[in-house]
């Protein structure tokens, strides 16, 4: 797979083809892609340059096949761009999504703040038009901010958002937020349909984790870590597809990390530890309880309250305590 972008700025000189139209240089725009040696580490820039940055890094998930430029460059080139664009997805359906600059940003992630515009023919030239000035005409009118290309995935089995941390409180667990059931890419980011969630402790051991499933998000989660800068929390996008290909569609830091309580971790590791030794203790057998080992419940035995009420009969009294 590989991201594309536009090598020449609007500034300059663009070759030209008889017809008069321009030829656009596209290079790869994976900054790993030319330095082997280089250590691993994703290098956080927009929504599109973040994943081209993970291109060459990844290896327990692929990015899909991309295509962005600037809006300084839309205006420059559109024609030419239409003529790649179509040349480069096949007329295959793409999403054209916003990858402004002050979007998913260290402080700011105006999630949901610009257009994306989805299952749009890559052949049909007016549809890409209308979509890119959609995408566009939702910015601030920075000619930097770009417009990002990418394959509408088909056959699509899973999709959702991965939290390295609980959103509200920084509490040390990953949230999987995900659906299963509508084969779209959109639910759980546009907070419709179905949304079922696994919570897994941060620091769960190895081989815990019965779902295969989980396990592999878990792995994607944990590699996608080890490329940041230490304790960087995280929000990913992902869809997984009936050929069994895990895509990468979304890193993003989480911004609202400044407003956590930093002793969370170890009062959730506390409360925990008390929590294991409490079952430990009462999981033992006892003398006077029958059976080998306890089983705890929530209210096992009626409330009397719940059934004779707070202020009953002496019949409903009497009743009760002979039954």
């Amino acid at each position: 797979m590989c991201a594309l972008k536009l090598h020449k700025s609007p500034g300059e000189d663009l070759m030209t083809a008889p017809e008069g139209s321009a030829i656009l240089e596209f290079v790869d725009a994976s900054p790993q892609a030319n330095a082997p040696n280089q250590a691993r580490r994703l290098e956080f820039g927009t929504k599109a340059e973040t994943l081209a940055s993970l291109q060459n890094l990844v290896q327990t998930v692929e990015v899909p096949d991309m295509l962005y430029f600037s809006v300084a460059e839309w205006w420059a080139n559109e024609t030419a761009m239409l003529l790649e664009i179509g040349r480069r997805f096949e007329d295959h359906q793409v999403i054209i999504r916003s990858s402004a600059q002050n979007e998913d940003g260290n402080t700011h992630s105006q999630a949901g703040a610009f257009t994306s515009c989805l299952d749009v023919d890559s052949g049909n030239a007016k549809a890409v038009k209308e979509a890119v000035q959609s995408v566009i005409n939702s910015f601030h009118g920075d000619p930097e901010d770009q417009v990002l290309i990418m394959p509408m995935l088909q056959n699509v089995i899973l999709s959702g958002v991965i939290m390295t941390h609980e959103l509200d409180t920084g509490a040390p667990y990953y949230i999987l937020n995900y659906d299963d059931e509508s084969g779209k890419t959109d639910t759980i980011t546009g907070g419709k349909g179905v949304n079922k969630t696994v919570m897994v402790h941060r620091d769960f051991g190895s081989g815990r984790v019965a779902s295969t499933r989980v396990t592999e998000l878990l792995n994607l989660t944990r590699e996608l870590e080890q490329l940041c800068p230490r304790r960087t929390p995280l929000d990913i996008e992902f869809a997984k597809t009936r050929d069994g290909r895990l895509h990468l569609l979304q890193v993003r830091r989480i911004t609202v990390h400044e407003n956590w309580n930093c002793s969370n971790t170890r009062q959730v590791g506390e409360a925990l530890f008390q929590a294991e030794q409490f079952w430990v203790y009462h999981n033992q057998p006892k003398s006077h309880v029958a059976g080998d080992r306890t089983i705890l419940g929530q209210m096992p035995d009626w409330n009397p309250a719940e059934i004779i009420g707070t202020h009953p009969k002496p019949l409903a009294v009497s009743l009760y305590r002979y039954l």
